[in-house]
């Protein structure tokens, strides 16, 4: 799928899925520390691939922006 893409929509794409690994890991740790310090409830792990694939599409907007 990505080996027939050109340049440029491989930079979108590789751009917006690093975004992504970054918005996620933040996130996700961020949220961790709340459950042990702050006692917010237990986040079930399920919720991890919507918030990856939310901060995927954020990404890829933010990208495609950039390179207009």
């Amino acid at each position: 799928m990505i080996t027939e893409y050109d340049e440029l929509q491989r930079k979108i794409v590789y751009k917006s899925a690093a975004f992504s690994l970054v918005a996620t890991t933040l996130l996700t740790l961020s949220y961790g520390f709340l459950e042990e310090f702050a006692d917010f409830p237990e986040m079930n792990m399920v919720w991890v691939w919507p918030i990856i694939g939310a901060n995927l599409i954020i990404g890829k907007f933010i990208s495609r922006k950039r390179y207009k």
